[in-house]
């Protein structure tokens, strides 16, 4: 997972997302999608804690992250995160988000 987030730069989560998700079916490992949206319609600004927090991380108001075995990763760092930790990472002007979780395996 962190060689896979490592070669995704900002703005490519829905990639690297996409690529953490085959490895894993690939190799059988159950894990799931985390979908990230801010609430407000329109609000395309989300900061993260990993960053400048004057810089988005999104053009769209949406992230992803990949749980697997209790930590979530995406491409801001190559590090995992626990899901409280990785939900309290961002922010947006509102601070309210919507997350959508989608199981595979």
């Amino acid at each position: 997972m962190l060689q896979i987030a490592s070669e995704f730069p900002l703005l490519s989560c829905e990639q690297c997302a996409r690529a953490m998700m085959q490895w894993l079916t690939a190799n059988q490992i159950q894990g799931k999608i985390s979908k990230l949206k801010t609430k407000r319609r329109g609000e395309a600004f989300i900061s993260s804690d990993r960053f400048d927090p004057n810089q988005s991380i999104t053009e769209n108001g949406t992230h992803y992250g990949v749980e697997v075995l209790g930590q979530v990763f995406d491409n801001l760092s190559t590090v995992g995160l626990t899901r409280q930790d990785w939900l309290q990472d961002f922010h947006c002007p509102s601070e309210s988000f919507t997350i959508e979780e989608i199981d595979f395996t």
